[in-house]
């Protein structure tokens, strides 16, 4: 299934090898639980690669914005928003493939993939970082690494999957999923 879909400010486009992907946080079905369960979050998107892999994809775009990416990257606040939006992701699954009234069979498709121990899970945090990156001090970097290793012990402890932080340079599906920058200004 072929999808393109623009999120923070970049373009990002699914070839064909995905069997199904949504925009999840802007779906009929996220927003059904959003208005009944106060402060439900969602990834960006859910999408099924192949026959078994379920990859759930939050994006975070700090190009252009250094104060933003110094301010958030340090922050256990965000480290657990973002940890949350995948937490309740998966719920939102469980439901969609009880309680879907437009997406029943992509849920209980994600659901299977979710039960069976011989299929893939993937978590991962599109995380396109600010210009200062390039150049960032032994502090900053540090930060950075403290909070790449926080996200991924965070996934790990609730959900045995792979936890990947990718970005336009380092992406692991290069096959399959390209992205492209429509602006640099947040």
């Amino acid at each position: 299934m072929k999808l393109e879909d623009i999120e923070s400010r970049s373009k990002f486009e699914f070839s064909d090898d995905w069997k199904f992907v949504i925009k999840y946080d802007d779906s009929a079905d996220h927003k059904k639980i959003k208005d009944a369960v106060q402060n439900t979050k969602a990834v960006d998107f859910i999408g099924i690669l192949g026959e078994d892999r379920l990859v759930l994809i939050e994006v975070k775009n700090y190009r252009g914005s250094d104060q933003k990416f110094r301010a958030d990257i340090g922050s256990q606040i965000y480290l657990q928003d973002i940890l949350q939006k995948f937490r309740d992701s998966i719920t939102g699954i469980v439901i969609g493939a009880m309680d879907s009234t437009n997406n029943q069979a992509f849920f209980k498709d994600c659901l299977d993939i979710l039960l069976d121990k011989t299929k893939y899970i993937e978590a991962m945090l599109w995380l396109e970082p600010s210009s200062i990156s390039a150049k960032m001090d032994k502090k900053m970097e540090a930060k950075t690494q403290k909070f790449r290793t926080s996200f991924k012990k965070g996934m790990r402890k609730w959900l045995s999957c792979k936890v990947t932080i990718a970005n336009k340079e380092d992406n692991p599906y290069q096959n399959f999923l390209t992205v492209e920058f429509i602006s640099d200004q947040p």
